[in-house]
């Protein structure tokens, strides 16, 4: 709650400046008002009305330069230790950690081309050529046949690849996507099934977007059940209102050759 009014308050500083200028050139103008006024009555009774009012007025100008302080403080000192803190966390929550994913062996071709057409015969080292292979955003696993239907997954702003819909899932496999959003805060990995007594649960949540597909976070498999589950990626902004949504069905299957799906 407290971080969300922190973020709120670090979008809305120019607005809050410029409110802030407005006034003071109005409560600049009433003691001016008030100070002329008071020199130039000849009635004790005026002059300490027009007093206690330039008081007053100085008063409300000294309030505006204390909120613009404060203002610029939570901007440039409180929000960034807050982004600062969060990120740090992030490496360590709930236990999972994000692990580079090993390339393909360089003798692996992941797709099929006509090489005949191309010489590759090298008349010097630095002529040779080098097949460099292409990343493939084909699931990892097997797809079973006849799981229910995706839910939401029509924006790119919550989009899973893998786990795919359908996948059979037997060991820790890096969960790849994209999530982000315009007023971007957080995302969250989600899953329920068999062993979550049936409500979805947090397995993390990552303070960074993701606009290219890449990997969102790591999924071990190992502390759940056999059986079938949902797994749910959230997206949220700033406000930590829902901003898209996608939801996928996998087989927890702890035996390779077990069929949870059957």
């Amino acid at each position: 709650m407290i971080s969300s009014l922190v973020f709120t308050l670090g979008q809305v500083a120019i607005g809050i400046y410029l409110l802030i200028a407005a006034v003071g050139v109005i409560v600049l103008w009433r003691i001016w008002h008030w100070h002329r006024i008071y020199s130039s009555s000849r009635y004790d009774l005026e002059k300490e009305l027009a007093r206690f009012r330039r008081a007053n007025s100085f008063t409300t100008l000294v309030f505006l330069i204390q909120l613009a302080m404060i203002t610029w403080g939570i901007q440039n000192v409180v929000l960034p230790e807050l982004r600062s803190n969060r990120a740090v966390q992030q490496e360590s929550l709930d236990g999972f950690f994000v692990t580079p994913v090993p390339a393909p062996p360089l003798n692996e071709l992941p797709f099929e081309s006509s090489i005949s057409e191309v010489d590759l015969t090298p008349f010097s080292v630095q002529n040779q050529i080098i097949v460099t292979p292409v990343p493939t955003p084909t699931p990892v696993g097997t797809i079973l046949p006849g799981a229910p239907p995706p839910s939401g997954c029509t924006s790119p702003e919550a989009m899973l690849q893998i786990p795919a819909n359908g996948q059979r899932i037997s060991g820790t496999i890096a969960v790849m996507g994209t999530a982000f959003a315009e007023d971007f805060n957080q995302y969250v990995l989600e899953l329920k099934g068999p062993g979550t007594s049936g409500n979805f649960v947090v397995l993390s949540r990552y303070i960074n977007e993701v606009r290219n597909a890449s990997q969102l976070g790591q999924f071990v498999p190992t502390q759940f059940e056999s059986g079938s589950y949902r797994f749910r990626l959230i997206v949220f902004d700033t406000a930590n209102e829902i901003t898209d949504a996608c939801e996928v069905t996998i087989y927890i299957a702890k035996d390779p050759a077990a069929d949870p799906g059957r």
